[in-house]
């Protein structure tokens, strides 16, 4: 509160610092919101590990194609039967998932698909791709994961908002997992009250 008041009476001398202070601000937020994001993405690798059926997970897997590049921020191993790929986005909760977020997403898991498609030990496993948010989704962003399950037949899609996550996790009674999610995701303090 000292430094506070300190840069306050700084600010009131010289008012051009306020905009420097701002500035500041702005960098930290952004760090703040990066950091969001990976603390996000190691959760959901824990929590799929253990509650989605897989033995191995990986995060921030790279690949690569003659399409171009991706990303898989989770991704998990069912023995020989299935590759579970989990797209992360660890928002506060008034920050939605787009539509155009969807769209991008849904490049990548066709790059993905392809990738895998062409590498003869996982030709046959199936493939499944999970869109995970601690926030939720615009509506219009649900109508477009709702087309794209229907008109993919070699994948499955799905997807989880952060009061779903909360509710695998608490089936599982993973207790400090759940604490996290509520405290650092879902009781955001601008965020709307809930039970």
């Amino acid at each position: 509160m000292n430094t506070l008041n300190r840069a306050g009476a700084i600010a009131a001398a010289n008012p051009e610092k306020i905009n420097e202070l701002f500035k500041g601000l702005t960098r930290i937020e952004g760090a703040a919101i990066n950091i969001r994001g990976v603390m996000f993405e190691m959760l959901v690798g824990h929590i799929v590990l253990k509650t989605q059926n897989v033995s191995t997970v990986d995060l921030n897997k790279q690949i690569s194609t003659e399409a171009g590049k991706a990303e898989i921020d989770v991704i998990g191993f069912r023995a020989e039967a299935e590759i579970k790929c989990y797209e992360c986005k660890g928002y506060e909760v008034k920050r939605l998932i787009t539509v155009e977020m969807i769209e991008k997403w849904i490049d990548r898991v066709q790059r993905i698909r392809k990738y895998y498609s062409q590498i003869q030990v996982y030709r046959d496993r199936k493939m499944t791709f999970s869109f995970w948010t601690s926030s939720d989704f615009e509506p219009k962003a649900l109508e477009c994961l709702l087309y794209h399950k229907k008109r993919n037949t070699k994948i499955t899609l799905d997807w989880k908002n952060g009061r779903d996550i909360l509710a695998i996790v608490k089936e599982d009674k993973l207790n400090s997992i759940a604490d996290v999610l509520q405290e650092h995701y879902l009781r955001h303090p601008l965020a709307p009250e809930t039970d």
